[in-house]
């Protein structure tokens, strides 16, 4: 025989406290809201407020904090879930909610959150999924997204999200076996656009491709390393800008020449049509560096 489960009558305990307004100890503030609770159920639930309670700070004394970036109605739903174990959560509060219990260390509640937002992953809103999932750092997000990625990338490619992805997210999806697509002059065609944008947009892009120690690039004499970069480009800066279009060019050339696309979807990739697309990505990668140092210099 199964032992019963008393977990339902405890939450309902704690339900009927909070409901109550019994022996609060403690205060949030919100902008003009101050909303009451239980020091033991912050601290046992909320990593946040476990170590504010044990920080000695001026809001323990004063048994009051003041909460930044998280809204008065979302705190409220965070508090009924943790009184009452209800789940609060449907795809218009999901983010909000998400962002709240990732700030306030409620490691539950984010499971719950990551959980849910797995389930919603879809092509309406696959795109704020990953922004959020990137923002907090949710690697099973991230990974799940991905997936989603590749087996939708004929939409993918057309969202301004994937005109926003890093170098090392687009080579990722490029050079995937697994990439779903119609044809491989769609996973070229993004790149070129992934590109165009990148270079008309600057800022971060540039900071972030002259990051890596060190790119090498086959058939290209080029090395960029960050800490040695200064002399190199000062010398030679502009025949290496010509070498490289001229290597950019001979890649558009391979490549459209090469008549092993197909309209069906892919089922496998053509493996050898694959490496072209990651070795022309490689090269505008190079473009981009120069770009990067010209400008710097």
């Amino acid at each position: 025989m199964n032992p019963p489960n008393i977990c339902a009558p405890i939450v309902k305990c704690l339900e009927n406290v909070w409901n109550d307004k019994m022996f609060f100890d403690f205060s949030v503030k919100i902008t003009d809201v101050t909303i009451e609770c239980h020091r033991v159920i912050l601290a046992g639930c909320s990593d946040f407020f476990r170590g504010l309670f044990r920080s000695g700070m001026r809001e323990v004394t004063e048994n009051c904090v003041a909460l930044q970036d998280v809204s008065c109605d979302v705190f409220q739903l965070i508090l009924k879930t943790i009184y009452t174990g209800e789940n609060i959560l449907n795809s218009e509060n999901l983010f909000e909610v998400w962002r709240a219990v990732h700030q306030l260390q409620i490691t539950f509640m984010v499971n719950l959150c990551e959980n849910f937002a797995i389930e919603l992953i879809a092509m309406d809103i696959w795109e704020k999924i990953y922004t959020n999932a990137s923002i907090l750092g949710s690697e099973r997000v991230l990974n799940q997204t991905f997936t989603f990625m590749l087996n939708n990338f004929d939409q993918i490619s057309l969202s301004l999200t994937f005109l926003q992805l890093s170098y090392t997210e687009v080579r990722d999806l490029v050079k995937n076996q697994a990439l779903v697509v119609r044809s491989e002059d769609v996973v070229f065609g993004a790149v070129i656009k992934w590109v165009d944008h990148a270079l008309i947009d600057g800022t971060n892009q540039y900071v972030d491709l002259s990051n890596d120690s060190k790119t090498t690039i086959d058939n290209s004499n080029f090395i960029c390393e960050t800490d040695t970069y200064q002399s190199e480009i000062n010398v030679s800066v502009q025949n290496l800008n010509q070498e490289t279009y001229n290597e950019l060019d001979s890649g558009v050339e391979i490549l459209n020449n090469d008549d092993s696309s197909s309209n069906d979807v892919a089922v496998k990739r053509n493996s050898s049509r694959k490496d072209k697309l990651t070795s022309l990505l490689k090269l505008v990668r190079i473009y981009q560096i120069v770009n990067f140092l010209e400008r710097k210099l």
